[in-house]
């Protein structure tokens, strides 16, 4: 199959993505079909800069995204998992007719499962990392906890704000 060319209107996806965080605190990006970041979103928390900071951070974040892509099983809406990292994240594909044209995701945040439980699990899924899993405890803590019923609702935001998107032809074939 031919690759599309996908046409994104930047400015005012940054705008959007940026006005939800401001509300929020919780970044959202969008991702091209095949998974790559399309450079909207600046503002990594700090547990997932110093990952991305190594190249084999960077390149795991990049496996992952597109790993969750190839594998999206949701019916509709939002389908919810960890990173390999253990963070909580969620993604969703925009659709042209029945093809999807980019992948809106939010994360990184913790839920309502105990903090240090969720970081043992995080721990366990970092022994790569220079100078061991501890050097991020610190950063890992700094994550917001969301509990289920503020997942729905920004979920549910952003699935209109994913037909607003649409509407407004942010991003064309």
């Amino acid at each position: 199959m031919a690759e599309m060319n996908i046409l994104f209107d930047e400015e005012r996806l940054r705008k959007l993505i940026a006005n939800l965080n401001i509300l929020t605190g919780l970044p959202a990006n969008i991702l091209d079909p095949k998974g790559r970041d399309i450079n909207l979103f600046k503002g990594h928390p700090p547990f997932c800069r110093m990952l991305n900071d190594l190249p084999e951070g960077h390149e795991r974040c990049v496996a992952c995204d597109r790993c969750k892509i190839q594998h999206y099983t949701a019916e509709k809406g939002f389908q919810f998992y960890r990173c390999h990292a253990g963070i909580c994240e969620a993604i969703m594909p925009l659709f042209d007719k029945k093809r999807p044209l980019a992948y809106l995701v939010f994360g990184c945040y913790l839920d309502e499962t105990p903090v240090e439980e969720q970081w043992e699990v995080t721990r366990s899924r970092l022994d790569w990392y220079p100078g061991g899993a501890d050097a991020l405890r610190p950063a890992f803590f700094q994550f917001r906890q969301y509990s289920q019923q503020e997942l729905r609702a920004y979920a549910e935001t952003l699935e209109a704000l994913s037909a607003y998107i649409q509407l407004k032809g942010m991003i064309l074939t």
